[in-house]
């Protein structure tokens, strides 16, 4: 998973991540604003390696869920199924800003560095 921290012109601070994680960088750059926040997450994330749980935290329109390894993110059922053609290719797009997974190694390292970024 790669990832581009920066700063906005206004001052924020935002992260990107490569295609296919893109639903990270949109809960983070939503959610996780200050270093508190971050750690809160770090330290659940870093739990879960030495004790493997299945646990689902929501965050604004997220829902990180921690299963075994994995760290899995999804967005909030805003619109239901009918709202939308899947079959359009344009929405597979938005889809993937909108869902993701990773092992959940990469993401405490994703937190972790980001957590210094917020410094």
């Amino acid at each position: 998973m790669e990832y581009d921290f920066y700063k906005t012109f206004d001052g924020r601070r935002e992260v990107k991540l490569s295609m296919g994680h893109e639903a990270f960088a949109n809960w983070i750059n939503e959610n996780i604003k200050n270093q508190e926040q971050c750690r809160i997450i770090l330290d659940h994330a870093k739990k879960s390696r030495h004790k493997p749980t299945e646990k689902q935290l929501r965050q604004g329109m997220f829902c990180v869920s921690f299963q075994s390894n994995e760290v899995c993110i999804q967005a909030v059922e805003i619109h239901t199924e009918s709202d939308f053609n899947y079959e359009d290719e344009d929405l597979n797009l938005y889809n993937d800003e909108m869902n993701a997974h990773c092992g959940l190694d990469d993401f405490i390292i994703l937190l972790s560095a980001w957590h210094e970024f917020l410094t």
